[in-house]
């Protein structure tokens, strides 16, 4: 494995650690023969409502992707009063362009670049999945036209924006959400932009989804929900689960990584496979 830390920003604040296959030089069967000439990647954001980046939503999911072949990728984007609009997606442009414009030094398949993310880090993914195209933003960053398209977007208990202050009244969201911080970074802070609802920019050009979260989220599940079906009129593939049990931050729904000191719903747990199914499915992989 080939690990590795590359800074995006000039004061090293934004930055890109890998997890990239080398070709074995003890297994023989490991070979050109054997191994695909290219593999698709992951770029993995870790949540936490863009004041702080959880690391159990970082190393554990990118790891958990390279043993199912993907190389797999950690954005370190801003957070706090630096996570203002435009500036994550900025930087996530820049990632997925640093990666694509590698693709055949890292032998990674240009057009198949993931972005995956939790809680906040899906609502990142999903700003870019839905306005990669913004009109200046690759010309902006030196980026050639749609070097900053993703392939496809993850999207974990994600927030699409809509209601990204306050909790949704409900009884089981009552339990968790005094669990988590009360406040948010600069992007999803009150008075909220409008880029930054990222349901509302879906189009026929947003980058395919993959969608899950637990119904007992404190975050609304009705976000995703519209958002899937906003992507079904628009024609855009996309697959949901909302899984009947678990709450937020449960990352790859083990002890190890699970934010709440709660049980952990079996089901899903199955996110993980039924996605890893998906994009090799969409991927041909």
């Amino acid at each position: 494995m080939q690990h590795e830390v590359f800074y995006l920003s000039e004061d090293q604040s934004v930055s890109l650690t890998s997890y990239r296959y080398t070709r074995s030089q003890v297994l023989r069967n490991l070979n050109e023969e054997w191994e695909p000439a290219r593999r698709p990647a992951v770029i993995v954001c870790p949540g936490g409502a863009y004041t702080y980046l959880a690391d159990r939503e970082g190393e554990p999911v990118a790891l958990s992707f390279m043993q199912q072949g993907f190389n797999a990728f950690v954005l370190h984007y801003s957070v706090g009063d630096s996570s203002a609009y435009p500036g994550p997606l900025e930087e996530i442009s820049k990632a997925i362009w640093f990666i694509r414009s590698r693709a055949d030094e890292w032998k990674i398949h240009p057009d198949q670049i993931t972005v995956c993310g939790f809680s906040a880090g899906g609502h990142l993914c999903s700003l870019i999945g839905t306005q990669w195209n913004t009109p200046g933003l690759c010309e902006q960053l030196g980026i050639p036209a749609k070097g900053n398209k993703p392939n496809a977007m993850v999207l974990c208990y994600a927030t699409t924006g809509e209601s990204s202050v306050s909790a949704p009244d409900t009884p089981h969201a009552t339990k968790s959400v005094g669990k988590v911080a009360c406040s948010v970074g600069a992007m999803l802070r009150e008075p909220i932009c409008p880029e930054a609802v990222t349901v509302n920019y879906i189009s026929e050009s947003t980058a395919p989804a993959f969608i899950w979260q637990g119904r007992e989220d404190f975050l609304n599940v009705l976000e995703n929900v519209r958002f899937a079906e906003k992507l079904y009129t628009a024609g855009v593939p996309f697959e949901l689960h909302i899984f009947g049990n678990g709450s937020h931050g449960m990352a790859m729904c083990t002890p190890q990584t699970s934010y709440f000191e709660e049980k952990y719903p079996v089901n899903m747990a199955q996110w993980f496979p039924l996605c890893v199914n998906w994009l090799k499915d969409l991927y041909q992989y």
